[in-house]
């Protein structure tokens, strides 16, 4: 796949600050929907029989990439009115260059 048809995107909290990351907030709602459907391709989420599942578009195509410590069964589930602002997560995008690339 072509570079310019690449998309780096991250999931980090808001307070996450580094020069090459573009903070990109307003775009949650379809990067949240892009994850959905690629966790659900992948396998990784038990997936409900008794839910239709209704494709648009072309296939989402990602690399998962997470820490090594999974959640257990009883870990607490937050929610969003308990989770300081700074550690909301939002989505930034890679504004930086790929590295060998530079002939395309």
């Amino acid at each position: 796949m072509a570079p310019t048809q690449t998309h780096i995107v991250l999931r980090a909290p808001r307070r996450f600050m580094h020069p090459a990351w573009v903070p990109r907030q307003t775009l949650s709602g379809a990067f949240d929907a892009l994850l959905n459907q690629f966790l659900d391709e992948s396998g990784e989420l038990p997936i409900r029989d008794d839910i239709k599942k209704k494709k648009k578009g072309g296939k989402v195509e990602g690399v998962w990439i997470r820490s090594r410590q999974r959640l257990s069964e009883d870990s607490e589930i937050i929610s969003s009115e308990e989770i300081p602002e700074e550690d909301e997560m939002i989505w930034w995008t890679w504004d930086g260059r790929l590295v060998g690339f530079t002939d395309w």
